[in-house]
């Protein structure tokens, strides 16, 4: 059986008038809206991706809103912020009368409707090569008015290459600025109009405190292009809050310097003053390295932390020499080692009146008593002289004067001695008694001058580390 095809293009001539008219869908008829058909005959069958102006120049105000600074990498110089852009400007060909679309004022339009600037952010790092940081690539609608301005708000984690000064370290403040310009829009047609921050939205950062995000807008000429472009550029200020890494980099390196000090009250013969130096040297080291991996190696400036760990560590290292020195002159061999000129002079004579150490020898009384007898060869009583060794032997040095020696001079004073040979055997035992007491005291003026040279390195260490501090305590209190 035949159709008749008049009757078939009238069914769907119908059929499409009656859809066109009030529409049908799957659960009944679609009613056409006002605003259906206010986009209809916004966007049906016309371009409206042009730019907008055929002359002159179009304003597009440029703002921020700061929500949050997600980080601040110092060691790969990048920060992170979670930012709402806000753009706005006047598209003459986007408008209607309200009166016609019953007083609708407002639309939402999808970005690839409508003509968006193609502003781009500069030295972004994000990985997202759809994004690539273009911020026409935004997915939020732009809301439109009756009037042509279009309001577009899009929320973005912007990820940006800065270059970190870290000389201040961990009192430092960071300078990132955030540039925006149009890629291919010149100053001529497209001007940036930079609006101020909002702050309403804000979540402070526990780590930074936020100072200030300034703006600035300047023409700027690009490669390949004649005329300029405009610029529009946000200087976000950051400081930095000290406390943790107070309490968990910093006091705990000055501890371990200070700690040095406590080298001075261990005994030299107990031997353990070096292997306590070597112990602090390896924790500061271990300290100094752990801090390297929070830094940049690309910085401006050598981090303020850096300078006190490292000046301190070559006090310590120089103090351990030091020591080192002093150790060799509490064991020296008076025998072997006779004490130089400049040290007796120095050392012994200036120094230890200045510390208040006793240099000067005094003889015992044994000695002085010898050095009468001596002087007025009166050694023809054999009691006086029998008394002379009596008397002082708790004074005399060593097994000298133990009681085989004073039984042997009992037994030379009995009976009727030859006088040569009671001077012989007498001169003998002195001249060992004298030999013995001078080299006791050589060994004895070797030990002064360690303990002198003790208090000269205590002195010296600790106004060094004075010093170090005092400068870093400046440099803190004077930060630009």
């Amino acid at each position: 059986m035949h159709q008749n095809p008049f009757l078939y293009l009238l069914v769907v001539v119908g059929v499409k008038c009656f859809v066109e008219t009030k529409g049908v869908g799957h659960d009944g008829p679609i009613v056409i809206t006002d605003e259906m058909r206010l986009h209809n005959d916004l966007f049906l069958n016309r371009t409206r991706t042009v730019f907008p102006l055929t002359s002159g120049t179009l304003k597009v105000s440029f703002g921020l809103s700061l929500v949050s600074v997600v980080d601040i990498d110092i060691g790969n110089e990048i920060v992170i912020t979670n930012i709402n852009v806000r753009q706005k400007w006047i598209n003459p060909l986007l408008t209607w009368k309200k009166e016609d679309y019953n007083n609708i004022s407002l639309i939402n339009v999808r970005s690839e409707l409508v003509w968006t600037p193609d502003i781009f952010v500069f030295y972004n790092v994000e990985e997202d090569k759809k994004y690539n940081g273009l911020l026409d690539t935004f997915k939020t609608f732009i809301i439109v008015s009756s009037d042509g301005l279009h309001e577009w708000n899009a929320p973005v984690m912007f990820h940006m290459s800065c270059t970190m000064n870290v000389k201040d370290f961990p009192f430092e403040t960071q300078t990132c600025p955030m540039q925006f310009s149009s890629l291919t829009y010149t100053s001529e047609r497209v001007d940036l109009v930079p609006d101020n921050v909002d702050m309403k939205l804000y979540s402070p950062s526990a780590e930074w405190l936020y100072i200030s995000m300034e703006k600035v807008s300047e023409p700027k000429m690009y490669p390949h292009s004649t005329t300029p472009h405009v610029d529009v550029t946000y200087t976000l200020i950051m400081k930095r809050k000290p406390l943790y890494l107070l309490l968990n980099l910093v006091i705990p390196n000055a501890i371990f310097v200070f700690l040095t000090v406590l080298v001075f009250v261990l005994p030299v013969y107990k031997g353990q003053r070096t292997p306590y130096v070597v112990t602090i040297v390896l924790a500061i080291v271990w300290f100094l390295v752990s801090s390297i991996n929070t830094m940049t190696s690309g910085s401006e400036g050598v981090p303020l932390f850096s300078w006190f760990v490292s000046l301190s560590l070559i006090v310590v290292v120089f103090l351990m020499f030091c020591l080192c020195y002093s150790s060799t002159c509490y064991y020296a061999n008076a025998s072997l080692s006779e004490l130089p000129l400049w040290i007796r002079y120095y050392v012994l004579g200036i120094l230890a009146r200045y510390y208040g150490i006793k240099s000067e020898r005094v003889l015992p009384q044994w000695r002085k008593k010898l050095e009468i007898l001596k002087k007025h060869e009166n050694l023809k009583e054999n009691t006086s002289l029998k008394k002379l060794f009596v008397k002082e032997s708790d004074k005399k040095p060593g097994l000298l004067w133990s009681a085989s020696h004073l039984t042997n001079l009992d037994e030379l004073f009995q009976g009727k001695p030859n006088v040569k040979e009671i001077h012989k055997k007498i001169d003998y035992i002195l001249c060992h008694m004298v030999e013995n007491d001078d080299a006791e005291w050589l060994q004895t003026e070797w030990r002064i001058v360690s303990l002198v040279l003790d208090r000269l390195f205590l002195s010296l260490f600790l106004g060094t580390l004075t010093m170090i501090v005092f400068g870093c305590c400046i440099r803190i209190v004077y930060i630009p």
